[in-house]
């Protein structure tokens, strides 16, 4: 048996490996965020809360800049990771012939979503607690929507978190390029 044959084999195992591996935290990615933005859209966004300045009118969280910059990552989120979802499913079934063709748009497509992630989970946290300082803490129904909203947050840091190992993932896939320069 040839010593590049098996190497080859084994190479060929691993990719498939890891490209299931992809596959799943990308599936995992897809039902976290779908969860936070339930949680957001349910329990958060449509609480009413009265102005300072202006006791008869009412606000909605869903006015907030923080909440309306975390809905917009969780969908560019969801809508990359369907879109890799679908290449990946059409990698596997073409056996790989297509892969090297976008293997630098998933790798540099997980660093910016990973990033995206981490910056909407961020703002979620941020925007809940500048509201918990506005308010006072009698209210029970704020208090409760800020607490939903940590918990959508915390569920798009998971996502994150599934997202950056992916990335981590796509950059084992990348050719292997020589380092050795010619003289």
């Amino acid at each position: 048996m040839d010593p590049t044959s098996s190497s080859k084999s084994f190479s060929n195992i691993s990719s498939w490996k890891l490209a299931i591996a992809a596959g799943a935290l990308r599936i995992i990615t897809v039902v976290l965020l779908s969860v936070s933005f339930t949680i957001l859209n349910n329990n958060v966004l449509g609480t009413p809360y009265y102005h300072i300045s202006d006791p008869g009118r009412i606000l909605q969280f869903r006015d907030t800049a923080g909440y309306q910059y975390m809905v917009a990552t969780i969908f560019v989120g969801l809508g990359y990771s369907a879109v890799q979802i679908v290449l990946s499913m059409y990698l596997l079934i073409r056996k790989n012939k297509d892969a090297n063709k976008l293997l630098l748009f998933q790798f540099y497509g997980d660093k910016v979503i990973s990033y995206l992630l981490i910056s909407g989970a961020i703002g979620g946290y941020i925007t809940a607690n500048d509201k918990r300082d506005f308010f006072d803490k009698s209210y029970d129904q704020i208090e409760s929507a800020l607490s939903h909203s940590n918990t959508s947050a915390s569920l798009l840091l998971l996502g994150f978190l599934c997202s950056a190992i992916s990335s981590v993932l796509s950059s084992y896939t990348l050719p292997k390029r020589s380092s050795s320069t010619d003289d």
